[in-house]
């Protein structure tokens, strides 16, 4: 049995981010800027009393995830777009995660719509006992009934305090693996992602990347890197930007990021872009077991 001040952590942040998704994604259409939606999202995290869990992601089209607004980015969504907006708050450490799919002018609906099918049928089965793969083989075969084709390399994930990925992971496509059999207390956010029956359904890296998080700690060289590993480590571990790194230090210590990356001290999330240049549409909710049901934090939709 979850504490009290835990499962009001969970319900505290999940109440902020579905307002927020709802509200942020009824407002993308075309001319949108990329930019713009980013902040606006996370200033209002912030004034709602909880914390950005990672950067805003926007990614439009074969941008699958890990796409965030860049220090001056000038993107705006044109012509036919497909955009995913994954949204991450904490409140003291409990994480929701959650994703919707927005469809500019009609575009890629058939994908969002298997993946909130997928979605829902997965959530249906979350409870004590379920193993992990009975929860990726519901969302393959929903993804495929709707004549979609579900992304083989990416994943949902266990979620701690301050850890957005606690371990296990939960495939999209059918898997023996992980035998994993959910317990009460564990907190899931379940994702599924769907591209065109005819595209490679796998996703590759497109640096340069705008998301990093530490990786490991050293004794710093040097005032600048200093000063970028204090502030990774006020976040405790989490995601962040050099969009914010830029706000809070300056343009040099943004411009350091990429050499603390290649060093390995700093994880770098570029860009995961479908191999063959095929639209991808997800959907993502966050969900705490709780005995014979599951208690839906975040989601794209009503539940």
């Amino acid at each position: 049995m979850m504490e009290s001040d835990v499962i009001e952590g969970y319900a505290k942040a999940g109440a902020v981010l579905s307002d927020l998704l709802l509200k942020h994604s009824r407002g993308i259409s075309q001319g949108t800027s990329i930019l713009d939606v980013c902040e606006r999202i996370e200033h209002e995290i912030l004034e709602a009393g909880c914390k950005p869990a990672f950067p805003v992601n926007f990614s439009v089209n074969s941008v699958a995830a890990h796409y965030t607004a860049k220090p001056g980015d000038g993107l705006r969504v044109e012509g036919l777009a497909l955009v995913k907006l994954d949204v991450g708050v904490h409140y003291d450490g409990y994480i929701a995660d959650a994703a919707v799919s927005v469809c500019v002018d009609g575009y890629g609906l058939e994908l969002k719509e298997a993946c909130e099918s997928a979605l829902e049928k997965a959530l249906s089965r979350v409870r004590e006992g379920t193993r992990v793969r009975e929860i990726s083989s519901v969302i393959d075969e929903e993804i495929r009934r709707l004549g979609a084709k579900p992304i083989s390399n990416l994943t949902g994930h266990m979620i701690g305090r301050y850890k957005l990925h606690a371990g296990v992971s939960i495939p999209n496509v059918k898997s023996w693996s992980p035998l994993y059999r959910l317990k009460t207390g564990d907190v899931l956010a379940i994702e599924p992602f769907a591209t065109f029956p005819d595209a490679a359904g796998v996703v590759v890296e497109q640096p340069p990347a705008q998301i990093f998080s530490l990786a490991r700690r050293r004794k710093p060289r040097g005032r600048v890197e200093a000063a970028i590993l204090s502030y990774a480590s006020e976040l405790k571990g989490l995601p962040f930007c050099r969009r914010w790194v830029k706000g809070r230090l300056g343009a040099m210590y943004a411009a350091e990021l990429d050499r603390l990356a290649r060093i390995g001290v700093l994880r770098a999330y570029p860009p995961l872009l479908e191999a063959s240049g095929a639209p991808v549409a997800q959907a993502e909710a966050t969900v705490v077991v709780d005995g014979d049901g599951a208690h839906v934090v975040a989601a794209p939709f009503r539940w």
